[in-house]
Formats: structure tokens, sequence, C-alpha cells
């Protein structure tokens, strides 16, 4: 059921200029979609991991571990996006492409997977949304267990409303202090949640420690600015921080979790590590209840009582979890307490996977 489509149109920024561009409107409808819902009633659990969208040893060991976790036990995966690197569909390409892309999906967890667009997944530098449509059109298709077929969506379980983002749209926005009033309709989405639970994703963070850093401050590659994030900093505390309970993202290839937003009870769980790994910033500014500079995946459970993430290293162990109960806030679970680990792992992860990958004799998707 679709719930009142809504359309816009974004302006892109582009490096070293300051033309605003009208021009993105979307080859596809963009709506608040209801995609199929998930009935689990006492517990609800599912794997989460995003920035996957390249093939090789560390993408394909994670994706393996994530099916050993969860093991008929994970009711879904959620996908953050950047799921196909480097520049998604290519129009020039979109048969090998699309071939690549659901080859990367069919190696995790089976069931349905909940999808995402990453900046990697769009045009990385004009003002087009033809290789955004041609992803969703995939998603979109009955038949694949893939859903996410709009760049905003929701669906509901008995324990938990979920709503999708995707962030592109916000991030690349010229005037942060201007909603476009077709929003409202997502707004209501999400403030008319009547579930124990509220939950959003989308590919960028909120809050970073890592290389990108904070919304409205972004970084891209060698330290230069590109699209800074301030409309998505300003629809995110607006609409979506004072409504979710925990929201989660990818985008810096970490994993982080924050157990407050801009000062409220929302938490936020990067886990960006799938496939690509990076060190911390510098200057870190966030306060976190976790961080590690490794790769790995986290693992969602929500009940009546409690929300919960489990944070997995590279080999599948857990070593992390944060959890929150309805009139409690966020505290570190035991054996694990707050775990601020800023040293570099990826290396030692990779080469670890690498040698993994290689015993097993994994097919690649390339």
């Amino acid at each position: 059921m679709r719930v009142h489509p809504i359309s816009l149109l974004l302006g892109l920024h582009l490096a070293g200029c300051a033309t605003t561009v009208d021009a993105l409107t979307p080859g596809r409808e963009v709506g608040v979609e209801t995609a199929p819902s998930v009935n689990a009633p006492t517990e609800l659990r599912f794997a989460v991991v995003g920035d996957t969208g390249r093939d090789g040893p560390v993408q394909r060991q994670i994706a393996l571990r994530m099916r050993e976790v969860c093991a008929g036990r994970c009711d879904f995966t959620i996908l953050l996006g950047d799921n196909l690197y480097w520049e998604g569909l290519r129009p020039e390409h979109l048969v090998e492409d699309e071939r690549r892309l659901l080859c990367l999906l069919a190696q995790y967890p089976e069931g349905p997977k909940y999808l995402v667009l990453g900046n990697h997944d769009y045009n990385p530098a004009f003002p087009d949304l033809e290789r955004a449509g041609a992803q969703l059109a995939v998603f979109d298709r009955p038949g694949d267990d893939l859903y996410g077929g709009r760049h905003f969506y929701r669906f509901e379980t008995p324990l938990a409303s979920f709503f999708g983002l995707d962030t592109n749209y916000l991030v690349r926005r010229l005037n942060p202090e201007k909603q476009p009033d077709e929003l409202t309709a997502f707004e209501r989405s999400i403030a008319a949640a009547k579930t124990p639970w509220t939950i959003a994703f989308g590919h960028h963070p909120v809050r970073s420690n890592g290389q990108h850093g904070n919304a409205g401050t972004y970084l891209e590659g060698d330290r230069y600015r590109l699209w800074a994030g301030g409309g998505f900093r300003h629809f995110m505390q607006e609409h979506v921080v004072p409504h979710a309970h925990l929201y989660l993202s990818g985008h810096d290839h970490s994993m982080q979790f924050f157990g407050h937003v801009y000062g409220t009870a929302m938490a936020q769980a990067i886990a960006g590590a799938g496939a690509k790994c990076d060190d911390a910033s510098e200057n870190p500014t966030n306060p976190a209840m976790m961080e590690r500079y490794g790769n790995g995946f986290a693992i969602v459970t929500a009940t009546e009582k409690f929300l919960s993430v489990r944070y997995h290293q590279a080999d599948g162990s857990p070593f992390f979890e944060a959890r929150r109960g309805r009139r409690s806030g966020w505290r570190a679970m035991p054996p694990w307490g707050p775990s601020v680990d800023r040293v570099n792992h990826c290396e030692a992860d990779h080469d670890a996977l690498e040698k993994a990958d290689t015993a097993s004799g994994a097919k690649t998707c390339d």
C-alpha cells in the first residue's frame, strides 16, 4: 500500500562551484512506500551491514560469517547502501552490473533483504538519477526477496516499525533550512508508528568519528568537501531523531555506536565495514560507547521489553553489545563495557579474511 506519494526537486552542489541544479527529478516516483512486512511477534532478530558492493575476500567472508551467525535465526537482513562499487548500475554496462549486484546480494543470509542506496549507487558527481532508478527497479521486482524499490519506504513487524531513507536525496540538497512540504508525508508516517520500537536506516551517518565525519561537515577522499550534508542533518533533526529509537547507517567503513544523538535518546549504530575498512579520523568529535576500525557487522534484537545491538568482528565473534529498555537509556552489556578502540585493525582483518577465502575456494562475482 502506498502512503502519500511525494515528489522532490533537489539541488546539487558540485565541488568547486556554486551551481544550483533543479533537474534532479526522479525517474521513478518518490514515495513513502510500504514494503512487505515480517511476522515476528515475540522476538525479532536481523542482521545489518553496509558498504558491501565490492567483490573480494572481505565481502565474501563477512557475508559467510553473517550466514553462520544468523543460521536460521535472523528474520531478515538490512543492507545500508553502496551496494555496487564504484558507480552503481552503469547504463552502458547494465546487464553485467546487474548480474554482479545480484550475485553479491545472494551471499547474505537467506530471507528478505531490505536495502537503501549509497552515494556509490548514484552517479558520483553529476545530478543524474538514472543509476539510482535502475537499482531501485531491481529491488522492486517480485520474487527476488529484495525490497526497497523507492527512495523512502517503510515496513512493519509486531515489535518494530522500520523506515528506509535514501539519504543521498538529502545530502545533496543545497538549502538545508528549507524542507520541501512533501516531506511532511514521511514525518507523518514515522511519527504515527505504533509499535514498541521505531528504527530508521540509511547510508549516511549523523554522527561519526570516522573518515567522513559528522553530517553537515562531511569530507570525501583526500579531505575534500563535495556535499557537506547540511540538508540531511536538518532533516534528521526535524523528522527522524524525535521519533526513532535507533538509526542504522554505513558510509564510514568501520563500526561505531553512539548512545544518543543531538542530546536525545535515539542511538546511532554505524556498520559500514562489510567490504571496505578505514581508520579513525584524526580529530574525533563525538563521545562513543564503541568504536572499532576493522571489518564486521551487527545483529539487532527486539522484544517487547528491550532493543539491543550486538557487533561481531571479522571472524564472526561478538565483541560489543548495547541494550536499552522501554523506559531506560542505552548501556553496554556484560561482558563488554564501553569499547573505544581507535587502533587500525583493517590490514590484520583483511589478511585473515583473505586467508580464509583462499582456503574456502569461494567463487567471485566479477
